[in-house]
């Protein structure tokens, strides 16, 4: 017997008031991560008996809507309000249900999804009562899959060789944009930090474990591609991406308008500096500019 656990409270009071901005801020997921991700979770669309996905923590929808319309039967969850709202606006297809719930306590039969999908959230729910839940709808053999974009400060995903003085000059201004905003992320969980991997280590025994409590539910260790990409925001669009963000949301107005003008320094600095990757900014802070990306894909099959 588990206790349940509630939704982390930073998650639960930001994206409900920020999930517009989430929406139209936040970057979507590149054809080649979504389809390595389908590929590696055995999800053959249009197939005479459509697969079963079930979707946690769906946000406003930003990866429901590259995988609906794929001859799928997709159950979509969220447990913000907001959020909620724009996801079922943004979800068209017939085979999609939007639910309200967290991963703690999924709406849906023992063993009846072939896969489980999370998209830039796992973080928020990375323990051993969500990774039971999770395990509990799945079919056998049936695969969890996660999903991340962030932000390649050091173009090691993109593989350039490149001196630490090269990539110092190209990538500088990111990494110190990248390192003003996280240092305000207090206790807030991030993928970044690694330790949602955690959930997935096998438990240690103990003379008054039960043999449930000790199972190990997924296979170790993950499975794991990372694809580099390219943004061109504008930095309006960049700033707008980091006020979305969980942890710069819930700061005080006063402190974010402050950050962002920290962030409009680092950017004009560099430009004048002539940072390859700014040319197209103007004297008025607008125009596009360029950021490395990564998107990093995982996933893992049920232990039966």
């Amino acid at each position: 017997m588990f206790t349940k656990r509630a939704v982390h409270p930073v998650s639960a009071s930001s994206f409900t008031k920020t999930s517009s901005l989430y929406d139209s801020a936040r970057p979507s997921y590149i054809p080649a991560a979504v389809d390595t991700l389908l590929t590696n979770l055995n999800l053959a669309p249009n197939t005479a008996e459509k697969k079963r996905i079930l979707e946690l923590g769906a946000g406003t929808g930003k990866f429901t809507k590259l995988i609906q319309g794929r001859g799928f039967k997709i159950t979509a969850t969220e447990p913000a309000p907001g959020m909620l709202e724009v996801l079922r606006r943004n979800v068209t297809d017939e085979d999609v249900e939007v639910v309200q719930a967290d991963a703690y306590d999924i709406p849906l039969p023992s063993e009846s999804v072939d896969a489980v999908i999370v998209a830039q959230a796992f973080h928020w729910f990375a323990d051993r009562d969500a990774l039971r839940e999770i395990h509990r709808v799945l079919k056998p053999k049936g695969r969890l899959g996660l999903v991340w974009n962030y932000h390649d400060v050091d173009g090691s995903a993109a593989g350039v060789f490149m001196s630490e003085e090269e990539r110092e000059q190209r990538q500088g201004w990111y990494k110190e944009i990248v390192g003003l905003f996280t240092k305000y992320e207090n206790s807030a969980p991030q993928y970044r930090h690694g330790t949602w991997l955690r959930a997935f280590d096998a438990p240690s025994p103990s003379p008054s474990s039960s043999a449930a409590a000790e199972k190990q539910f997924f296979s170790t260790p993950l499975a794991h591609t990372r694809i580099p990409y390219t943004l061109t925001p504008t930095p309006t669009q960049l700033l707008n991406r980091i006020k979305s963000m969980s942890y710069i949301s819930t700061l005080p107005a006063e402190k974010q308008e402050e950050l962002m003008k920290d962030i409009m320094g680092v950017l004009r600095r560099a430009k004048e500096a002539g940072v390859p990757g700014l040319e197209g900014m103007g004297e008025d802070g607008e125009g596009k500019i360029v950021t490395r990306e990564r998107v990093d894909v995982y996933w893992t099959e049920r232990i039966d």
